[in-house]
């Protein structure tokens, strides 16, 4: 296990911007107590479903099932599933990029623009990004400090894109947010909240030195029930 990890905080009573990413030491377990990998069991649990496993018939409603140990449901028979109908988890959003959830429409237009060996931040005028008011109020941070602002930074994750020509784990992992190459593209890079846009979208426009203009629009992130992740993804 690594040392450390991110934790989302809470300040204080309030909204969503009470909620702050924090570099926490991975807690190690007390006397009695496990440390348990949560991504692990929901993939494993996911695995066994899939091999037939079936779960106890009354895991809900039985003596010391869920509704005994959390409370009885208000609406009990609103649980139960009519045949044919989806499952929730069907309209369930899946991250390909280990950055915050509204940098993704961004990163996948920057994406479908990136050309690393050819674009260059000395290339480009300028590059228009249009994005969600509420992208702009969480993540406008052009120069972030370390690499944990930088996984909340519109402008780090697009020269990201921009640079490596992917934003995986790894990218986000290897960069160095003081980096020449990354450092340069946000100053190339202007950010604007475009009020007409749906949560999931982003437009965005390259103008190079040349005069060649380049423009992509994303209506929905990689990852999203109207999206989903191929699998090479």
């Amino acid at each position: 296990l690594p040392a450390r990890m991110t934790a989302i905080g809470i300040k204080e009573p309030g909204g969503p911007e009470m909620l702050v990413p924090e570099e926490r030491p991975v807690p190690a377990p007390g006397a009695g107590e496990i440390l348990i990998k949560a991504a692990a069991a929901g993939v494993s649990a996911a695995l066994l479903a899939e091999a037939g496993l079936d779960s106890e018939p009354g895991a809900l409603e039985a003596k010391w099932g869920f509704f005994d140990a959390f409370g009885q449901p208000r609406a009990a028979p609103m649980l139960d599933r009519a045949p044919g109908s989806p499952y929730l988890v069907e309209a369930a959003s899946l991250k390909p990029y280990p950055c915050s959830i509204v940098i993704h429409p961004l990163v996948d237009a920057c994406l479908a623009l990136a050309n690393p060996a050819e674009l260059r931040p000395g290339d480009v005028r300028k590059v228009k990004a249009f994005v969600h008011p509420r992208a702009l109020e969480l993540a406008d941070r052009p120069h972030p400090a370390n690499a944990l602002e930088g996984r909340y930074s519109l402008q780090h994750a697009a020269a990201l894109a921009f640079a490596r020509g992917s934003a995986g784990l790894s990218d986000f992992d290897g960069a160095k947010v003081d980096d020449a190459e990354l450092v340069a593209w946000p100053d190339v890079i202007e950010t604007t909240p475009d009020g007409a846009a749906q949560v999931g979208e982003a437009r965005v426009i390259v103008e190079l030195l040349r005069g060649e203009r380049r423009e992509h629009a994303v209506e929905h992130p990689s990852g999203s029930p109207e999206r989903p992740l191929t699998e090479a993804q």
